[in-house]
């Protein structure tokens, strides 16, 4: 499947006809903090949103015991994360196989901000790992596990 996807949207561009084009990437764009930690743009305003409400507990905190220097660091700590996250440029994903994948799995595939092109009655899911089985990518052992069906949860493969 993936000589085929990366064909078509190889051509995308020049023909007009082609069933998907790079517009149609669903998930394709992450940042990356200082740490490494990615995060897809909810991700990453709901991460900033959370350090702010953290950083301004100790602007209070320092607001009422202005000698404590451990509140003036960890202030400054999060002021650095929150504009590190808040400056970093997008980045693209790298897609090393695409396969087909029923509707449902797309769905709960972007649930996890994975890649996907949706082209009419066709989902393909850009993964972005390879040289392993696909069972052992954690988005599909989370997908499992949402599912109770991994061993020892109540809807276990028997």
């Amino acid at each position: 499947m993936t000589s085929i996807v990366e064909y078509v949207l190889s051509k995308a561009d020049e023909d007009p006809d082609a069933p998907f084009s790079n517009h149609d990437l669903v998930n394709n764009l992450y940042f990356e903090d200082a740490q490494g930690n990615i995060y897809s743009r909810d991700q990453r305003d709901e991460q900033i949103e959370k350090w702010r409400q953290e950083h301004d507990a100790f602007v209070e905190l320092l607001e009422e015991d202005e000698q404590n220097a451990s509140y003036l660091e960890q202030s400054e700590k999060l002021e650095e994360q929150i504009d590190d996250l808040r400056y970093a440029s997008e980045q693209y994903a790298e897609v090393y196989e695409w396969w087909i994948c029923s509707s449902w799995l797309s769905r709960r595939l972007q649930e996890y901000d994975q890649i996907i092109i949706i082209d009419g009655n066709n989902a393909y899911w850009g993964r972005c790992t390879t040289g392993q089985a696909i069972l052992l990518d954690l988005v599909i052992s989370r997908i499992c596990a949402d599912m109770e069906i991994l061993e020892g949860q109540v809807n276990m493969w028997k």
